[in-house]
């Protein structure tokens, strides 16, 4: 009987490997849990609503080949009235000329060269229709932006602008 009891005993010591298995199972079975509950914590993306006045015409944004490196100055914009205000650009993303290739990747490009904002725009056939964008200018420091949109063949283009010095009452 001392013989069953010592091999069960052995049979028993030598299981810390199952015992490992099973909780390593046990926590993979929570990760879809966890990936779950983190999901929901975060809020989805959306779009945010925009006011503007309807007697504030687009700023009609025109296409640079060499963006800011470009010798004649960008399109600089006029001093916004109102420090909440903002900017509503309008800007052609299809060249006439061109063939259309969606999806279009937009990408606003600060002064310093650094992206500030990007955003995805999936073209419905044949339009080649004006795009506008509102940009709040309390959020734009001065200096040279420029728009980028690029295609999915890789094409370019550029529509450089400066966001001017606000006046101080």
């Amino acid at each position: 009987m001392s013989d069953n009891l010592r091999g069960a005993t052995e049979a028993t010591s030598g299981r810390p490997s199952l015992w490992l298995q099973v909780t390593a199972m046990f926590l993979t079975a929570l990760l879809p849990v966890a990936w779950l509950v983190g999901r929901r914590t975060a809020p989805a993306a959306r779009a945010l609503p925009s006011l503007v006045s309807a007697a504030d015409q687009p700023i009609p944004l025109l296409q640079s080949a060499r963006a800011l490196a470009a010798k004649a100055g960008p399109l600089a914009l006029p001093v916004l009235p109102d420090p909440g205000g903002a900017y509503r650009l309008s800007f052609l993303p299809v060249d006439p000329s061109e063939p259309a290739r969606p999806p279009y990747r937009l990408r606003l490009e600060a002064p310093g060269g650094d992206d500030i904002w990007q955003g995805s725009w999936e073209r419905p056939g044949g339009e080649r229709a004006r795009l506008e964008l509102l940009l709040p200018g309390a959020g734009l420091r001065p200096g040279r932006y420029a728009l980028r949109l690029e295609d999915a063949a890789g094409t370019v283009q550029s529509f450089p602008f400066v966001v001017p010095e606000r006046s101080h009452p």
